[in-house]
């Protein structure tokens, strides 16, 4: 073995040897190191702490849901100037009324016409049937004072007419 590799294997143990010593920290020394206590009010109370820890009586009480908005009844003026208010914007749930205000009947109904099919199951076919309480159509004149009420429960644009006087339109914007 040549003099070189012997001088090079010494220093690679003197520096395990080094490493091993300031790794494991004094070394042989029979002293041991304290943190200092902290008192409660250093800190505040309870850092870190679950809270039925800090509170055991006090029920931890989970998150509460949002609940969704209560049905709301709108009313929908008709009259010889048209739908008042128009467009209305809604949630799915509530209920339009549409009251006549005037001395002459109105037909509300879903555009288009004459079919009233734009709202989804509506159709003036279905006018005089079981299925006339589920459309979106008064399949008669109303008089005046007297109201039509329909619950819309599909999302979307709703765009109606007054079946009697054609160019009255107006739109129910649900959401």
């Amino acid at each position: 073995m040549g003099k070189g590799l012997t001088i090079g294997i010494i220093i690679v143990a003197i520096i395990v040897v080094l490493i091993l010593i300031f790794s494991i920290g004094n070394f042989g020394s029979k002293e041991t190191t304290t943190l200092p206590e902290i008192e409660e009010d250093e800190i505040g109370p309870g850092i870190g702490t679950p809270p039925d820890v800090l509170n055991p009586t006090e029920p931890t009480q989970p998150p509460q849901q949002p609940t969704a908005p209560q049905p709301q009844t709108h009313t929908v003026e008709i009259s010889s100037s048209g739908f008042s208010p128009s467009p209305l914007t809604i949630n799915a749930g509530d209920t339009v009324r549409f009251l006549a205000v005037d001395n002459s009947n109105r037909w509300p109904a879903s555009a288009f016409h004459p079919t009233h099919t734009a709202y989804p199951g509506s159709n003036i076919n279905k006018c005089g049937t079981a299925e006339e309480s589920m459309i979106f159509d008064s399949c008669k004149g109303i008089p005046n004072g007297q109201s039509f009420s329909f619950t819309f429960t599909e999302i979307g644009t709703w765009y109606y007419h007054d079946h009697l006087s054609t160019s009255k339109t107006g739109a129910i914007i649900v959401q």
